[in-house]
């Protein structure tokens, strides 16, 4: 029996005033991201994903024959493999098939991402990927509002929703394009909502509807399959009589998956799925740049993770849906290991920490429950916290306002290849890049440590960025 919600009513669908300050945030996130002039879509893995939805929509092919007829010119794009006589998209289809509404409403608005002349127009997919992605993580904060307005009041619940949207990837990364995780961090977030409204106000989830949400991440991005997992055990444990309908919901949609995959590719999963991809040679070394690189660390770039692990830390005898936390803290270990392998690099040509994105939905929900207990405690924090906590606040705004505004933040990647060591160099992050008078090449002190030396040495450590280059940046 789920425990009586402290906010009684505090969300009722059918009283609109409640939902007026979501819709409010939405319009203004949306605004927020629309107008930040730096897209990530030229040389990232995010390009063709909507030319993709062009080809479904207009052809009812997955194929990119049509815009790419000398095959062996392609070599060189880690967008595009081959497939018996067939060019594809590498990268998951998922964003694409989920996309294909907005790139329908683009089509009869005079956006084509596609000439009159069948020539590719890229200049219109990135603009269309940008107003998608603004609109989507409009979504998503607004979703953030709802999560926190079922336990925290109006104003708390703002805070929440405008700092995990301003002051994490949110902004930085999944709204400048359609990256993998645009559409899965939304998709988890809906699931987490649907997961707090059934343990706080005992609403009976919709076991079909939540295995849909799974079953897309996982079609949008496989490495939310760790994410699947966690949730799916879950509701075994606590929510038994559910488990049959969302675990044959999930098999419904890999069957219709893996029919897919039959047929474009003979193969159960398409490439990008395959388990193969994932090794561990390095796997600390990873693992530290994943959480402490200053360019790509998510310790670095989302300061409030520090303060959210501090306050659960402290209030956890007052949480009262500490199995929540526990699930989020579960998720949180495993994409970490899985994020952490060379073959996963650490995201290529982006801003920051783009492969801790997908997490950012679970380290709201655990700021959402934390200040649930902050307010209840008799405990309460002293006002240096406070002001520290405001700070790693704002300090998060501005790295990923750099991010999302900062040209020099982008172009900061285009020589990644030839200076790979400044990864490591903290006088000169990423973040500030634009700041200072710092141009490479300049002598980095090096690792002591030689399996350092390996590991950083390795391509596939950092990824690729820039034109032309031959590595996939591993989504």
């Amino acid at each position: 029996m789920a425990p009586p919600s402290p906010y009684p009513g505090t969300l009722k669908a059918e009283s609109f005033a409640n939902w007026q300050p979501g819709i409010l945030l939405f319009i203004v996130a949306f605004l927020g991201f629309w107008l930040s002039p730096i897209p990530q879509v030229q040389d990232t893995d995010a390009k063709y994903a909507l030319l993709v939805s062009h080809r479904l929509l207009t052809s009812g092919q997955m194929n990119l024959d049509p815009f790419f007829p000398e095959a062996a010119g392609q070599k060189d794009d880690w967008r595009i493999e081959r497939a018996g006589s067939h060019l594809y998209y590498f990268f998951p289809p998922g964003t694409s098939f989920l996309s294909l509404p907005f790139v329908a409403v683009g089509k009869l608005l005079g956006r084509s991402i596609v000439s009159p002349e069948e020539k590719y127009l890229f200049q219109v997919e990135q603009q269309l990927q940008t107003a998608i992605a603004a609109v989507l993580m409009a979504f998503l904060v607004a979703i953030f509002f709802l999560t926190a307005r079922l336990v925290l009041p109006l104003s708390w619940s703002c805070i929440v929703a405008l700092g995990a949207g301003f002051g994490t990837q949110v902004w930085s990364t999944m709204s400048r394009g359609l990256w993998s995780d645009t559409w899965g961090a939304l998709l988890i977030g809906v699931a987490l909502l649907i997961l707090v409204a059934q343990e706080v106000h005992g609403r009976r989830m919709n076991p079909v509807l939540l295995g849909t949400l799974l079953a897309w991440s996982y079609i949008v991005r496989p490495t939310y399959s760790i994410h699947i997992a966690a949730i799916t055990v879950y509701v075994w444990l606590f929510h038994r009589r559910l488990i049959i309908r969302l675990v044959l919901t999930g098999a419904c949609w890999l069957i219709v998956f893996v029919t897919y995959s039959w047929i474009h590719f003979h193969t159960f999963l398409p490439s990008y799925y395959s388990p193969g991809r994932i090794k561990f040679d390095g796997f600390g070394v990873t693992l530290a740049g994943n959480l402490i690189s200053p360019s790509r660390g998510l310790l670095c770039h989302v300061p409030a993770v520090l303060l959210v692990a501090g306050l659960v830390i402290y209030y956890w005898r007052e949480l009262r849906w500490q199995r929540l936390v526990g699930l989020a803290g579960i998720v949180v270990a495993g994409h970490l290991i899985v994020h952490s392998s060379p073959q996963g690099s650490l995201g290529g040509g982006c801003f920051g920490a783009r492969y801790t994105s997908g997490l950012v939905p679970w380290f709201v929900l655990c700021a959402v429950l934390a200040l649930d207990a902050m307010r209840r405690s008799s405990s309460r924090l002293p006002r240096l916290a406070l002001a520290t906590c405001a700070f790693l606040l704002a300090l998060g705004v501005g790295i990923n306002g750099r991010g999302a505004m900062a040209r020099e933040t982008w172009m900061w990647n285009s020589d990644f290849d030839l200076h790979p060591w400044k990864m490591w160099d903290w006088k000169h992050p990423q973040f500030l890049a634009g700041l200072n008078r710092h141009r490479f090449p300049q002598p980095f002190s090096r690792p002591r440590d030689e399996s350092i030396l390996r590991a950083v040495r390795s391509k596939s450590f950092f990824g690729s960025v820039g034109a032309g280059q031959s590595k996939p940046s591993a989504g």
